[in-house]
C-alpha cells in the first residue's frame, strides 16, 4: 500500500495494525517529510487562505529538526498505544463495547482523581467543590418535580464529539453568538452536564462508563435535567439553548427523545477530528478508541431522525469563515460569531481551572499555535471511517478493507507457489 507523502512523492507502508511499520522506515519517512514543505492538498488548501475573518497572518510552520523530534517522539507513542489497544481487544473479545472502553478518557479522571486508564491526570479537577452548581439552593433531586418551563421558540443545541478533540473551542466560538446561552455560569467541568447531572442525584460518576449502552441516565431523566438547566443555568431569553459535553455523541437519540418529551427541536453539532491533525502530547492518539467513539459520530451523521452539522477541527484553523457560514446556516438565531472571542472567557471555570488555552478564541489560539498536519500509520479500519465522516482530501478513501475476492486471490497465489 501507498500513502501521499507531506512532500508530494508516494511514500510505501503497511497500514495494517498487525504490521507496524518498524521504528527504522518510520523515521526515515518522518526525517524525509521533516526536511521538506508539506503539500498535501489540504495543507495546499490552507496555503490558499489562512486568514480569519479579514485578519491574516504569516504561516510560521516548526523548522524540521524540532518537528522531527515532535515526530518521532509521536511514533513511539502511537506505537505503544496501538500496542496496548491491540493487547486489550484481544483479552475482550466479544465483549461489550463499554467494557472495551471502559472509563473512557485518555486524561478524564473520576472524582477521586484516578485516571481511567491507569493514567493520572491533572488537568481534571473532578468536583469543583465551591462551584454554584455545589450550591444547595442550586441542587434538586431527581425526580423532585420541578416547576413548569415553556421552551416555546427555543432551539435545544448540542456539540458534542471526542473528549480532547476541541469541542470546547467550538463551544467557545458558538456561544459568542448573541443568541446562545450555555451551562457556563454552573461552574462546572468546561461547563459540561456531568457534574450537574451527579448533583442530581443520578448513579453516574464523571468519567466512568459516559460512553457505554448502559449508562444511567435515560430519556426522563435528560428531560428533568434539561428544565432544570432552563430554571436554573440557561438564559431563556435566548433562543438557542447550548449543551457542550462530548460523549452525547454516544447518546444522541436519548437526547433526541428527551427534546421530543419536553416539545423543543433540538439540533446537533459534531466536532470530527482526523488523526493526521491529532498530535497532542500531553492526549495522544489512540487509534482504537478513535474509531470506536467515531462510529457513534458517524451512525448520527446518517440516522434521519436527527438533524446533525459536522464542523471538522481543521476547518477551525484554516477555514474559518466557510466554518461559520455553516454554522450561521444551521442556527440562523446565532447572530453574528466572533472567531477572536470565546464564550469561555470570564466563566467561573475559567484561567487556570479551564486548562491553559481553551478560554482563548479560536482564531487567536491558531495564530500563536498554527496547525500541524502529520501523515501517520493508520489502520485500514481508521481509513473507512474517515472516508465515511467526509475525509477525502488526502486519499482516505483509497484504503479500503481487502474484498473477499482479494483474500481469494491471494490465497490462490500462494497456493500456486
Amino acid at each position: 500500500r501507498t500513502a501521499p507523502h507531506a512532500c508530494g512523492s508516494r511514500v510505501s507502508w503497511d497500514v495494517s495494525l498487525s504490521r507496524l511499520l518498524t521504528t527504522t522506515s518510520v523515521m526515515k519517512t518522518l526525517a524525509a517529510d521533516a526536511a521538506c514543505a508539506e503539500a498535501t492538498p489540504l495543507l495546499r488548501k490552507r496555503g490558499a487562505s489562512n486568514s480569519f475573518a479579514g485578519v491574516g497572518f504569516d504561516d510560521a510552520r516548526m523548522s524540521g529538526p524540532s518537528r522531527l523530534l515532535r515526530a518521532v517522539v509521536a511514533v513511539a507513542a502511537t506505537t505503544a498505544l496501538c500496542l496496548g489497544f491491540a493487547s486489550a481487544v484481544s483479552h475482550t473479545r466479544g465483549t461489550d463495547i463499554s467494557v472495551r472502553l471502559g472509563d473512557w478518557s485518555i486524561g478524564r479522571t473520576t472524582e477521586s482523581g484516578s485516571g481511567s486508564l491507569g493514567n493520572p491526570t491533572a488537568d481534571l479537577p473532578g468536583d469543583l467543590g465551591a462551584a454554584p452548581y455545589t450550591n444547595p439552593t442550586n441542587i434538586v433531586k431527581y425526580p423532585t418535580p420541578l416547576p413548569d418551563v415553556s421552551f416555546d421558540g427555543k432551539t435545544l443545541l448540542i456539540v458534542m464529539g471526542q473528549p480532547y478533540s476541541g469541542t470546547s473551542a467550538l463551544e467557545g466560538l458558538i456561544g459568542t453568538g448573541a443568541g446562545t446561552t450555555d451551562l457556563c455560569k454552573s461552574g462546572s467541568w468546561q461547563c459540561e452536564d456531568t457534574w450537574l447531572l451527579k448533583y442530581m442525584d443520578f448513579p453516574i460518576q464523571p468519567g466512568v462508563d459516559e460512553w457505554s449502552d448502559y449508562y444511567p441516565v435515560d430519556a426522563d431523566g435528560y428531560a428533568y435535567a434539561f428544565k432544570h438547566f432552563a430554571l436554573t443555568w440557561w438564559d431563556m431569553n435566548m433562543p438557542i439553548l447550548m449543551d457542550k459535553t462530548p460523549n452525547l455523541m454516544a447518546h444522541y437519540k436519548t437526547i433526541q427523545a428527551a427534546a421530543d418529551k419536553l416539545g423543543v427541536p433540538v439540533k446537533f453539532v459534531l466536532l470530527t477530528r482526523h488523526p493526521f491533525s491529532w498530535n497532542s502530547e500531553t492526549h495522544p492518539l489512540n487509534q482504537g478508541l478513535w474509531l470506536e467513539l467515531m462510529r457513534f459520530g458517524a451512525d448520527a451523521m446518517k440516522d434521519p431522525d436527527v438533524t446533525v452539522h459536522q464542523v471538522k477541527y481543521e476547518d477551525l484553523a484554516w477555514q474559518m469563515d466557510a466554518t461559520i457560514d455553516g454554522l450561521t446556516q444551521f442556527l440562523p438565531a446565532l447572530g453574528e460569531l466572533n472567531p477572536w472571542g470565546s464564550a469561555l472567557q470570564g466563566s467561573p471555570t475559567a484561567g487556570e481551572t479551564i486548562n491553559g488555552d481553551r478560554d482563548m478564541g479560536v482564531a487567536e489560539y491558531f495564530k500563536n499555535d498554527p496547525l500541524d498536519w502529520v501523515p501517520k500509520n493508520l489502520s485500514d479500519d481508521v481509513f473507512a471511517m474517515l472516508c465515511e465522516i467526509g475525509y477525502t482530501a488526502d486519499g482516505e478513501c483509497e484504503y479500503r478493507h481487502e474484498t473477499a475476492a482479494d483474500l481469494a486471490f491471494v490465497e490462490g497465489t500462494a497456493d500456486g507457489f
